[in-house]
């Protein structure tokens, strides 16, 4: 069976709402699956994290029930007399079920996912739901560090920026190379561009301070850190309000727009095109579905779940945001400079960056080196 077969047919699923539309059903892959018999005589072969309906009309996981506890089911409230771990087997779930996500499984009433979805999502639903989010391990002001930057890493930083005016928000990524892993995050809708530059000052500053204080660092910590930020629209406030402070004061590789044919000089920054846009998205596809880059961040899981095709392109859907996507697209399109400008990163990140049969071709770029 595909991942997801649409429902043509016309097909309706009993819900504790009467019969409903749902757009399909998904495979959702091979799994360790639980038989759970009740007391009324229904079963139900699924998941432990498959969520039933408990007596008091809470939502209960099976990897949480017990013998005896009352769930809902076709004929009312029953209790469990039986859990049996059966052995690995395709499962299925129902997507987009009309009129909310309870309906009747084998006379159980259970609960889906909320977030699958039929709509078309940059990286699949089915992965999304799996991806797991953790607590900043450090909280300054609006910015979350996950963890600590190490030693010896490669350290990105991405500015997807705004006007601060409560419309849409500026957003940061930083992100640890080889292990392309998510460190910190930052994002906001009131921040002016001058604090959001203060914001990239800050940070890259805090991971240069880290670095230096390791005694097993072995290179210069600038070399070690790579930054840049959108130079679409506000772009240009940002960039003015760089050079009023100095370049020199930011640490690491400021990187740059590619020059462009007939031109004297890149615009500072990276501009986000159609073609730019949809080579990064992707590979961020390809990086999340396989399990190469790790994202720890609830906001960024939850903006990919709303993450979805647009025309020819991708963007949030009506009464989402996508902020803190966009500035993760810029740390892919980061990784991909660093893969070609630092020979020591170059074979660390080919299996990371590339995608299946695709070749390493040197990237033209313009790099700011403030040490």
């Amino acid at each position: 069976m595909k991942k997801f077969q649409k429902n043509t047919k016309g097909f309706k699923v009993l819900t504790d709402n009467g019969y409903r539309d749902f757009s399909g059903v998904a495979c959702m892959g091979f799994k360790q699956v639980w038989r759970i018999e009740l007391s009324n005589g229904f079963y139900l072969e699924a998941t432990d994290t498959h969520k039933l309906i408990d007596g008091n009309g809470e939502i209960l996981a099976i990897a949480n029930a017990n013998i005896n506890d009352k769930v809902q089911s076709l004929t009312g409230t029953a209790h469990i007399i039986s859990i049996t771990k059966k052995g690995i087997e395709p499962v299925y779930d129902l997507i987009d079920v009309d009129s909310g996500h309870k309906y009747f499984t084998n006379g159980v009433l259970s609960h889906n996912c909320e977030f699958l979805s039929a709509e078309e999502t940059l990286v699949s639903s089915m992965v999304l739901q799996n991806l797991k989010s953790k607590e900043p391990s450090r909280v300054d002001g609006l910015i979350r560090w996950y963890e600590r930057p190490l030693p010896n890493r490669v350290y990105l930083l991405g500015l997807d920026p705004s006007t601060g005016t409560g419309g849409d928000r500026a957003a940061i990524q930083v992100f640890m190379l080889p292990e392309m892993r998510q460190i910190a995050e930052w994002c906001d809708n009131t921040s002016p561009p001058k604090l959001q530059v203060e914001v990239i000052h800050k940070m890259l500053n805090y991971i240069k301070s880290e670095l230096s204080a390791d005694l097993t660092q072995k290179q210069n910590p600038d070399e070690s850190i790579y930054w840049t930020f959108e130079n679409n629209g506000v772009g240009e406030a940002i960039s003015s309000l760089v050079v009023e402070i100095g370049e020199e004061k930011f640490p690491g590789h400021f990187t740059h727009e590619p020059k462009r044919a007939g031109l004297r000089k890149g615009r500072r920054g990276l501009t986000t095109s159609f073609k730019p846009k949809i080579a990064a998205c992707t590979k961020l596809k390809s990086l999340v579905e396989s399990g190469r880059i790790e994202l720890v961040s609830s906001p960024l899981v939850a903006e990919l779940k709303n993450y979805i095709r647009s025309g020819q392109s991708f963007e949030a859907k009506s009464g989402s945001t996508d902020d803190l996507v966009s500035a993760t697209l810029l740390i892919i399109r980061l990784a991909e400079i660093v893969r070609d400008f630092d020979p020591h990163m170059t074979e660390k990140l080919r299996e990371v960056i590339l995608l299946e049969g695709e070749e390493a071709e040197p990237l033209p770029f313009i790099m700011s080196v403030s040490f």
